[in-house]
């Protein structure tokens, strides 16, 4: 196992589905989950993404479904999610 993929979490559609359902900072877009933080400067980076029901800027990471059929979370992401 490479040093790679020994930092991600594997996790099916189901338990990401699950997670999504208990914590705010996950959503969906089709398959694309999105894991949001809030950020003041989410204005000015690539990955930024302005919340207008809440009036706030944020920085996104999108985790697309793999070939193997489950989402690669890294790890310090999945840990610090509500499970």
């Amino acid at each position: 196992m490479t040093q790679k993929e020994q930092q991600v979490v594997k996790i099916s559609l189901d338990q990401a589905n699950n997670l999504a359902n208990i914590n705010d900072s996950l959503k969906w877009s089709g398959w694309t989950l999105i894991h949001t933080t809030p950020n003041k400067m989410g204005w000015a980076k690539s990955n930024g993404l302005y919340d207008r029901s809440t009036d706030s800027w944020y920085v996104a990471k999108r985790f697309q479904v793999q070939d193997d059929g489950l989402y690669h979370i890294p790890k310090s992401v999945y840990h610090g999610l509500q499970h």
